[in-house]
């Protein structure tokens, strides 16, 4: 006779669903490196787990000393990639009352949902995370007119963490403050974590409802700046310099290398209408504010500094924009930039029209912004079953039956590396006895200060750039991200040991990937495979060298793989530094996907792992 089970389909009956809100325990607002808890009571008996949403407003604070000129204003917004996920660091769900048993772990969730919105995304779920998670989406006015790659953090004109009142407008000089310049972002996230992402309803009243602990993400790796004003970003979508005085002479429009000379220093300059720079007669294109601090950058080598203020050291001292117009007394029309202090030439060889970019000045240092949550509460699709339903579910748990819900997880096993170490055998304690896949990523663990990682200074170089004409060598795109994607740096080649066999039985080359020009085929048929054993759409690519990750599906379909008492290791060889570029040290955060079961069976609640 077949054992009845609770998802039989004759279970089948009439239910509503209405929303609830559960609101954070003690307070509603918190801060970088804390503690939200959100404790869902046994009085909701089911719920809808993937209609599930943490719910609060986001607010961006900039440094307090940033309109002094010293440090610079400038425009903030969360990871443009994963938007307030990014503010969360680790998750933790324990079952109710007393046994309080922890169903699972996240730690560094932030990373795995990075992993899953860089590789699970297209333009609808980009729009969708854009509206709903305070992420971004590249905006088509802010386009780049040379070529590069599209960027979901160019928008300076349709950004929800900020106002830009040079839309609309040919001229703007207001020192903008936080409180006239920063706008809350309101989020609504769901959780991605195997007990929220289920499509079966959970049945709360039988684990005695649950405690959801969130920590928050410290200020260093959470804020974002837009790609069209870091010098070590895209340089070719930055706006050009055109001439100091607007005309397309070299006579009277380029700077000279001699200071004594008419045009060897200067206090305002011209953008050229590259780049949507002036489109619509108006300065809302422009991605640079008024007090944040510039220099000028050749195009063809973005380390290369080619101005900047006048006095101080060789490299001369800081200067910040006092204000940005639109000039029709020139021909053509064009956006005037003027600074609070002279700038000159450093190169020694006079820069002629047409011939560098406007970027923010990377010396700036000591920025400290911060970020605050408030109103947080967990928005719940509850379910509610009919009386008779419930009596007899209860009547045959109290007979001896046993309900079991299983659910997909994702274990976070660490392991370091430093970076001299050439060749690595990386040997993880799993322990999982339905496992799916793995994902092995190399976050770079190197310590940046906020200024460093807000402008992608020293941090790990991705790839090189182009432009409309094809490859450049000299220049060079770093991560912002550092710390919650992963890195190729210089691998060479990877296999795992697992089941005391090599698989592949092949060494899986990743040469041409880390070589950052080119691509390795096999990688990417082994992250597709692993992401859809893993519970993640594989519906884009576009990031394999941005977010870098070693993987294996350790079955197909719906098998599962016993990895208890087993030996696993990743094998990686590493070749020497690439082009000057040091190797960066690594904490390898290895994602183990398996099935989780919870078995509730009388008044007891089990996990098995």
């Amino acid at each position: 006779m077949p054992t009845e089970s609770f998802w039989e389909s004759k279970d089948l009956i009439p239910v509503a669903q209405k929303k609830v809100s559960v609101p954070a325990e003690f307070g509603l607002n918190y801060s970088a490196g804390q503690k939200i808890q959100i404790n869902v009571p046994p009085s909701i008996d089911f719920f809808q787990p993937k209609e599930t949403y943490l719910k609060f407003d986001v607010e961006i604070k900039g440094d307090s000393a940033e309109h002094t000129g010293a440090r610079g204003a400038r425009r903030l917004f969360l990871d443009a990639e994963t938007g307030g996920q990014v503010l969360i660091r680790d998750l933790r769900i324990y079952s109710g009352g007393a046994g309080r048993i922890l169903l699972e772990e996240y730690q560094n969730y932030n990373v795995w949902t990075a992993l899953k919105y860089d590789y699970e995304t297209n333009d609808t779920l980009k729009k969708k995370r854009a509206l709903t998670e305070g992420a971004q989406v590249y905006d088509p006015s802010c386009r780049s007119s040379h070529g590069g790659k599209k960027s979901d953090a160019n928008s300076c004109r349709h950004n929800s963490y900020f106002k830009n009142d040079g839309v609309g407008a040919t001229q703007d000089s207001a020192s903008h403050t936080d409180d006239d310049h920063r706008q809350k972002v309101k989020c609504l996230l769901p959780l991605n974590s195997g007990i929220f992402q289920s499509e079966r309803v959970f049945p709360n009243m039988l684990t005695e409802g649950l405690v959801i602990e969130i920590i928050l993400e410290e200020n260093t790796n959470v804020f974002r700046q837009l790609d069209t004003t870091l010098q070590s970003r895209e340089v070719v979508q930055k706006p050009f310099f055109q001439s100091l005085d607007g005309s397309g002479s070299n006579t009277t429009g380029e700077i000279s290398s001699t200071l004594a000379s008419a045009n060897g220093s200067f206090t305002s300059f011209y953008l050229r209408r590259d780049n949507q720079q002036g489109a619509g007669g108006v300065v809302g294109n422009c991605p640079f504010v008024v007090g944040q601090n510039i220099v000028l950058v050749a195009p063809d080598n973005s380390t290369n500094v080619v101005a900047s203020g006048y006095g101080g050291s060789a490299n001369g001292s800081q200067v910040h924009i006092t204000d940005i117009s639109y000039d029709t007394s020139v021909n053509p029309d064009a956006i005037k930039i003027t600074v609070n202090a002279s700038m000159k030439d450093i190169t020694t060889s006079g820069i002629q029209i047409n011939s560098a970019v406007v970027a923010q000045d990377p010396r700036t240092s000591a920025y400290t912004p911060t970020y605050t949550i408030s109103d947080t509460e967990l928005i719940i699709q509850t379910v509610e079953m009919p009386a008779g339903f419930k009596a007899r579910m209860m009547g045959m748990l109290k007979e001896g039956g046993t309900l079991n819900y299983d659910f997909l997880s994702h274990t976070n096993y660490k392991f370091s590396q430093l970076a001299g170490d050439l060749v690595s055998n990386i040997r993880l304690p799993v322990n999982e006895s339905r496992a799916k896949s793995i994902f092995m990523i190399p976050t770079d663990a190197t310590q940046y200060t906020k200024e460093d990682s807000m402008n992608a200074s020293s941090t790990y170089f991705i790839e090189y750039s182009g432009d409309d004409t094809g490859f450049q060598s000299d220049v060079k795109i770093r991560s912002t991200r550092s710390g919650l994607v992963g890195i190729a740096d210089r691998l060479n080649n990877y296999q795992i040991l697992y089941d005391g066999k090599l698989n592949p039985t092949r060494p899986v080359s990743c040469s041409r990937t880390s070589d950052r020009i080119s691509i390795d085929q096999q990688p990417i048929i082994e992250l597709e495979k692993a992401l859809a054993m893993g519970g993640v759409r594989p519906l884009s690519f576009s990031k394999f060298r941005d977010n870098f990750i070693v993987s294996r599906a350790l079955t197909l379909q719906d098998g599962v793989v016993d990895l208890r008492g087993r030996d696993f290791s990743l094998q990686v060889q590493y070749d020497s530094a690439l082009d000057g570029e040091s190797a960066k040290n690594k904490l390898w955060m290895n994602w183990v996907a398996h099935l989780r079961r919870i078995v509730v069976k009388g008044d007891s609640i089990m996990l098995e792992i």
